[in-house]
């Protein structure tokens, strides 16, 4: 919708679906996170979603810096966050995965081992 400047007022497009967007991004971090119960500032969630849309526009030539009253994502806090994002992904319990091996190991038959 940017790109073909279907819309006269992005910044009030992207406050109404902001919410959805929101919505979206907790229940994609419930689902593939360790942390299923994790508090999301709605302000990073908010952030996050900008970062999306602004990592789309170049690859047409455009940042969200062209549309006037869009508002633009904080890069201190994307970079973080994806970083913690892939920290959460990244934590193993490992005495469970040791557990899961070893009777695995012990389903073998002899001529596997």
């Amino acid at each position: 919708m940017l790109l073909s400047y279907a819309v006269h007022r992005p910044h009030n497009v992207w406050e109404s679906c902001s919410e959805v967007m929101i919505e979206d991004y907790m229940y994609h971090l419930s689902t593939c996170s360790n942390h299923a119960n994790r508090e999301h500032n709605i302000e990073n969630s908010k952030n996050k979603r900008r970062s999306d849309v602004e990592k789309i526009l170049p690859r047409n030539g455009k940042s969200l810096a062209n549309f006037e009253g869009m508002p633009k994502p904080d890069t201190t806090y994307v970079s973080y966050d994806e970083n913690a994002l892939m920290n959460e992904e990244m934590e193993y319990d490992r005495e469970d995965l040791a557990r899961q091996l070893s009777h695995l190991i012990d389903q073998l038959r002899d001529d596997q081992k």
